[in-house]
């Protein structure tokens, strides 16, 4: 049985999209190509890392699991503080929580598991980012 990665992909864009209200997509952009009012809002692009950990004897069903990272971009007001940055960014950082904890997920997400999220550690102030690593297994 093989995996429609784009599907799983599709799915998580929406179920971003519609668990934080925040847009989501997943064509990546260089960050300075986004207006300061998407990035004040805050986003998240959506991409493909890499299959990996597939079985090693290989028996029907058994697949690799599909590594997500999902970047959110964001920014404060050029008067604001490192420490406002920081709070959008754990504010991000609570929402991938969030989405791992959904239940039910869809069925292309139900193998979906939060490995990891870091932050900018302000050092590109009042630009600020995350990374949610995402790990899912769709196999039968």
């Amino acid at each position: 049985m093989s995996t429609n990665y784009n599907q799983v992909l599709d799915t998580l864009v929406s179920l971003i999209t519609t668990q934080t209200g925040r847009t989501a997509q997943r064509s990546y952009r260089d960050p300075s190509t986004f207006s300061d009012a998407e990035l004040l809002a805050g986003l998240y692009l959506v991409v493909h890392d890499q299959v990996a950990e597939y079985p090693y004897e290989h028996r029907p069903g058994d697949i690799g699991r599909q590594q997500i990272t999902v970047i959110g971009l964001c920014k404060v007001a050029e008067d604001a503080t490192g420490e406002d940055l920081e709070r959008m960014e754990l504010a991000m950082t609570n929402e991938m929580e969030q989405l791992a904890e959904t239940s039910p997920l869809p069925d292309e997400l139900v193998g979906l598991t939060l490995l990891s999220v870091s932050g900018s550690m302000q050092l590109s102030f009042p630009h600020g980012f995350v990374m949610a690593r995402f790990s899912n297994y769709s196999g039968a």
